[in-house]
């Protein structure tokens, strides 16, 4: 069995950092999107309303 370097280990460190900040990154969009919708929705029924 081969003992993990700390190089192995920072490495493995900064690759599970980079998969949660992309996994924040794609909330975001997913929540701004949801924002956008949202707000073409009120848009359409406010111009109904109107």
């Amino acid at each position: 069995m081969e003992l993990e370097t700390e190089e192995d280990n920072n490495n493995r460190e900064k690759k599970e950092e980079e998969k949660e900040e992309e996994k924040k990154e794609e909330e975001m969009r997913r929540i701004i999107s949801w924002n956008e919708e949202a707000r073409e929705m009120y848009r359409e029924k406010t111009e109904e309303d109107f």
